[in-house]
């Protein structure tokens, strides 16, 4: 009987949910991936210790894993797809992550390009697939490992030495939040909790404890920018108490949570992308909306549980099931991500993806054949490294150095502006997409403080910004180089009804079909840029203001000009807004005061 694990799983996709509905309500809520993690290590155990050995049993595991997971995975990522295809709202960031999590690789992209799981990923609806791949990667190398006849004879001590070093990996290294390294020691415990499991003595009251404490840790906030901590570790030891003591007997009792628990793979495949449309909704947070959401996500949770799911867990397929079920669905996908990227130009594949897609502006705000991005290629999708080859200014004598840090903000058409004005003011910029990397953080500081820069650029959101933690941080770097802060433009965060999901926040005037645009208040607040000026002054930096160059002549903020949109998404501006904003600054010589001063003596 497992339907303590069951009751596990319900808990741990319950976290999730609230975490990722609004994560002030509840600050740890991520560590339901953990409880997932574990809840694998003792489910594939127990299936692989005890059905994998030979090569034709092992072949029969991974096509039933396969079909456990891939069809609801391809399902749902489809209809994720094709509905922002229509909406006009679908990305690139979207199908990038639906296609490295098919290839088992998901996790390791985001790590490469330094990801903010916890930031602003609004436009990447399928960014919780990070941790299938991760799942994946398990089900594949696992079973591999007890064909060995002398694995499986010692896998006891084998296991007890992976927690073991696992666990010095933990605490020795800062691993990045989705390195598979860091969740080894989550696997381990779970394949020990099975292995010990015909051991111990049932104890309810061990469970419900480790559930109760698990629950209240979800509450506490546990720092993190520096995973793997304690804390965490603590959570997995929880999980697998709750795991190895747990036996419930008494289904009737425990009825709703066992159901969710049942569904909880595709509650957790439909929420994010089902939350995101929630927030772009800018539907307000009371109780009819919420009831209206949690309804829809269970109905399509449970429709997908036994429609799709339910079907293919428990029969025997071949191979042609996956060349007819699993395959045409990748190929749609592909089709769309291959255009999308524009890498591929076949007339039928043309018309089908005019088909999928109902307005041009996603083709006018892609830019993608304007020249502005081609000068910018290679610079945009290798977020993960130094680009000093993105820097267009022409080196000579006066040449002066600046290392521009931020997250998404300072790519995208963000690196075009910052390139553009830093090159007329004769100064060779570095870019680093940065966020939360405390180990990368140190060595780029390290430069600054070894004077290889004379500005430091920094372009943030700065949502929250606090003096202190500012000041602090930034303190001992100002005695080495000029500081500049960046405040962003500002845009229309309040979506109404005629620009629903219209992408860029644009929409056709139906009078004069020209785009228009609405800027109601910034992406950052006033109250959080009082907060910036206040740094600015205690640390003697600067500011460049690009919402200053985003107005017209009457005064108004624009997001689109000449009938192209500025903006990539709801709050990220274009490399044609990079190139025109740019142009305003220069022509204004807005800069003169920022680059032309005496840089503080170092």
């Amino acid at each position: 009987m497992l339907n303590h694990i069951t009751i596990m799983r319900a808990v741990a996709v319950i976290l999730v949910l609230i975490f990722h509905f609004d994560n002030k309500l509840l600050l740890s809520g991520y560590i339901g991936v953990d409880i997932f993690f574990v809840i694998s290590g003792y489910l594939i155990a127990s299936i692989a210790l005890t059905r994998v050995e030979d090569g034709k049993s092992l072949k029969l595991f991974y096509i039933k894993r396969v079909m456990r997971i891939y069809p609801l995975l391809l399902f749902v990522s489809f209809v994720v797809i094709f509905c922002l295809s229509l909406i006009e709202y679908l990305e690139l960031e979207t199908l990038k992550m639906f296609r490295d999590t098919i290839i088992l690789n998901s996790n390791f992209k985001a790590e490469e390009i330094n990801l903010d799981y916890f930031g602003d990923n609004n436009n990447n609806y399928l960014l919780h697939l990070w941790s299938i791949s991760i799942e994946l990667q398990f089900y594949l190398f696992f079973p591999l490992l007890i064909l060995y006849s002398k694995i499986r004879a010692y896998i006891f001590p084998i296991i007890i030495g992976l927690v073991t070093c696992s666990l010095i990996i933990l605490l020795s290294f800062e691993l990045s939040y989705y390195h598979s390294l860091g969740r080894i020691f989550a696997f381990s415990l779970g394949i020990l909790a099975y292995l010990l499991s015909n051991k111990v003595k049932p104890n309810n009251y061990i469970f419900f404890i480790s559930l109760l404490l698990l629950s209240i840790f979800a509450f506490i906030d546990m720092d993190i920018k520096t995973y793997p901590n304690y804390n965490n570790i603590i959570v997995v030891c929880l999980s697998m108490l709750a795991i190895l003591f747990g036996r419930i007997t008494n289904e009737k009792q425990y009825k709703p949570m066992i159901f969710i628990g049942l569904i909880s793979y595709s509650i957790y495949l439909w929420h994010y992308p089902l939350f995101l449309f929630f927030n772009h909704l800018n539907m307000k947070i009371n109780i009819i909306n919420i009831t209206i959401l949690i309804t829809v996500l269970l109905m399509l949770s449970f429709l997908s549980y036994y429609f799709i799911e339910k079907r293919f867990i428990y029969k025997n397929y071949g191979n042609k099931t996956v060349l007819f079920i699993i395959l045409p669905l990748i190929l749609l996908m592909s089709i769309v991500y291959y255009k999308k990227n524009q890498t591929i130009d076949i007339p039928v594949i043309n018309k089908f993806y005019e088909k999928m897609t109902l307005n041009p502006l996603l083709y006018n705000s892609d830019l993608a054949r304007l020249n502005v991005s081609r000068k910018y290629e290679g610079c945009l999708d290798n977020k993960g490294e130094l680009l000093t080859n993105c820097s267009t200014t022409k080196i000579n004598n006066e040449t002066k150095t600046a290392l521009v840090l931020g997250n998404s903000f300072v790519h995208s058409g963000g690196l075009v502006f910052l390139d553009q004005i830093t090159a007329h003011y004769n100064i060779k910029s570095d870019f680093y997409y940065l966020f939360g990397d405390k180990i990368k953080t140190n060595k780029l500081y390290q430069s600054i403080k070894d004077e290889k820069y004379d500005y430091l650029i920094l372009y943030y959101p700065w949502w929250g910004a606090n003096k202190n933690n500012l000041i602090n941080e930034y303190k001992e770097l100002s005695k080495h180089t000029q500081i500049i802060f960046i405040k962003g433009t500002k845009y229309n965060i309040n979506i109404d009804k005629k620009q629903l999901f219209r992408f860029n926040n644009l929409f056709i005037n139906d009078k004069n079909k020209a785009i228009e645009c609405i800027i109601k208040k910034p992406y950052t607040t006033d109250k959080d840029y009082e907060v910036i000026d206040n740094v600015l002054k205690e640390l003697n930096a600067k500011s460049i203001n690009i919402y200053e160059v985003q107005k017209n002549g009457n005064g108004d903020y624009i997001c689109s000009h000449d009938n192209i949109a500025l903006y990539l998404d709801s709050s990220h501006i274009n490399n044609y807004a990079g190139e025109f904003f740019a142009k305003r600054f220069i022509k204004n010589d807005l800069g003169k005061g920022v680059f032309n001063n005496k840089v503080q003596s170092k």
